[in-house]
């Protein structure tokens, strides 16, 4: 089971316009181009948890977890640190802009 991500709130609508420019361009040009249900599909079986503890993070959002730590050279610290900090990466993985 994977947690569900609610709506866009709010702040999301407000924010839709902030962000770096040129990076925001690159994530929606690879978002748009990467087949990411295709590549998390064969991963998917691995990732299934029991009945019991918390629902998985999607398997998708966390392909694009590893796809940015490549990208821009991130250990795992400094990706939590930019997917806290920068609204292009929160905005391409999925994650909503308020927590």
């Amino acid at each position: 089971m994977e947690r569900q991500s609610e709506g866009p709130t709010l702040l999301d609508g407000w924010m839709v316009d902030l962000g770096g420019p040129k990076t925001k361009a690159m994530l929606d040009r690879l978002d748009q181009t990467i087949p990411w249900q295709k590549l998390a599909t064969p991963l998917t079986s691995m990732c299934r948890n029991q009945e019991t503890g918390r629902p998985n993070i999607p398997v998708v959002m966390m392909l694009k977890c590893v796809f940015l730590q490549k990208w821009f050279n991130l250990s795992d610290p400094q990706l939590e640190e930019c997917l806290l900090d920068r609204i292009s990466f929160r905005r391409f993985v999925g994650h909503r802009l308020c927590v």
